[in-house]
């Protein structure tokens, strides 16, 4: 008989032998370890379930059920299974090897080493375990480890493309960037069809500014698989880098349709498109890296260049404004509020709030907070009206809409209130007293229909060769 159909009759025959004695547990572990050959995992778990039942101390039966859980992506109950096998049985490798997997398949790989370098220590002859390892230790950065355990793993199988590769990558990210070269030039010459080790090998070939070599791995690579951001992505900047700007805006544009929320492809595009004098088709693109990143000082003075090149001053000079602002807000400047005197200044950076509104619960955590702040402090100091101090923070607590009615929800916004009860006190305080005498509430409409401050997420500075 063929072997599925030996498999079959075990299975009628094991069925037969629960008909006689439906107590016996190892019949119907073997029963499920039948099924579970013929990829009849919900069957084999019923099967485990029914042994265990049975005997709680049956090892092979909640090993058994852990890979039929693991088979049928229920992860965490495969991780339970695996811990109750091993209280009973420590000494097993495919147990201690299943736990690791099992973590692995739920990116716990920090608790996969540990599995892993004990059943390491029953087997040491196993290639999958050690190549497994060097992926949890590469998932965790730990990356010399990783380096040791694909040395091993290729020592036992010199010919699978993937050790290759992940030892190329844990070499890219020691700066062993020569190493790791050859590692992914062997990979391919293994298996010319591996997306990753040409997607890597393009990667280390810009490293090392070879960017004719990048080009032309990374053309096979968006080849292999044309779903991938990041290898569209390095060939747009290949190109760049190699001042074949012209055929950079290909990739860049796909990679775009894969991810129009990657503030670096937006970037780059932007860059690309001014390398060519391509204003027009620049602006767009730095418009949307400013709205995905609005705290990037690169990008609003790329912008504005932009905007400069295709006759638009006053949006040039208006990122410009934005830019000194963000410029000064980091540098805690407190004498840059007395600069808003000007008039489109200060309108530039009022249209440019709502977009970085942003209430948090440390002092120092929001260039707006700061801003409140400074003015308020500084208005107080001088306690008058025409002080420039006062006239631009109510212009900026109208625009915000800082009043009694979103108090409440202002403070909801915030982890802690501490500050954020200091502040909205001060700044209630604050027009409180300044309001109590008529001719003191010049510019000090509060508009109820007006949106409340929101929170928008941190943003990071990011680079050309950054995604």
């Amino acid at each position: 008989y063929p072997k599925t159909k030996k498999v079959e009759a075990a299975i009628e025959s094991y069925k037969k032998a629960i008909q006689l004695n439906n107590q016996n547990d190892g019949a119907h572990n073997n029963l499920g370890v039948a099924y579970s050959k013929t990829k009849k995992f919900e069957a084999a778990i019923e099967s485990y379930k029914k042994a265990i039942q049975l005997n709680d101390q049956n090892f092979e039966a909640h090993n058994n059920l852990g890979f039929a859980y693991l088979n049928t992506g229920k992860f965490d109950n495969a991780i339970q299974l695996f811990k109750k096998a091993i209280e009973l049985n420590d000494q097993n490798f495919e147990v201690q090897y299943n736990l690791g997997v099992a973590y692995s398949k739920t990116k716990k790989f920090e608790a996969a080493i540990e599995p892993y370098k004990k059943a390491i220590a029953l087997n040491n002859q196993n290639f999958e375990v050690q190549y497994n390892l060097g992926v949890a230790y590469l998932n965790t950065g730990k990356f010399e480890e990783a380096i040791e355990s694909y040395k091993k793993a290729i020592q036992l199988n010199n010919q699978n493309d993937g050790a290759h590769n992940n030892l190329g990558v844990a070499y890219l990210n020691t700066k062993k960037i020569e190493a790791a070269i050859e590692l992914f030039e062997k990979a391919i010459q293994l298996n010319d069809q591996n997306f990753e080790a040409h997607k890597n090998l393009g990667v280390a070939y810009l490293e090392t500014k070879q960017f004719d070599k990048a080009i032309q791995t990374l053309t096979v690579a968006t080849e292999l698989n044309n779903q991938d951001f990041d290898a569209h992505f390095k060939l747009g900047l290949a190109y760049f880098k190699n001042s074949e700007f012209e055929k950079a805006v290909e990739p860049y544009n796909r990679a775009i349709e894969l991810n129009d929320q990657n503030f670096g492809a937006h970037f780059n595009l932007g860059w690309t498109y001014s390398s060519i004098n391509r204003f027009d088709k620049a602006i767009p693109h730095f418009e949307k890296a400013v709205s995905l990143n609005p705290q990037s000082l690169i990008t609003h003075t790329d912008l504005a260049h932009a905007y400069l090149q295709s006759g638009n001053h006053q949006a040039a000079q208006k990122q410009l404004f934005i830019k000194e602002y963000l410029t000064a807000s980091t540098k805690k400047d407190p004498e840059f509020f007395l600069t808003l005197e000007n008039n489109k200044k200060l309108d530039a950076i009022l249209e440019f709030i709502p977009h970085d509104t942003r209430v948090s619960d440390t002092q120092d955590s929001t260039m707006l907070t700061w801003l409140l702040m400074t003015l308020i402090q500084k208005a107080q100091q001088e306690k008058n009206t025409t002080c420039p101090a006062y006239r631009i923070l109510m212009a900026l607590l109208e625009k915000l809409n800082f009043t009694q009615r979103n108090y409440k929800y202002i403070r909801n916004q915030a982890t802690t209130v501490t500050f954020i009860d200091s502040l909205c006190c001060t700044v209630m305080d604050f027009r409180k007293n300044f309001l109590k005498v008529g001719s003191h509430t010049t510019g000090a409409a509060r508009p109820d229909e007006q949106k409340p401050l929101l929170t928008p997420e941190k943003r990071e500075e990011k680079h050309l060769d950054m995604q």
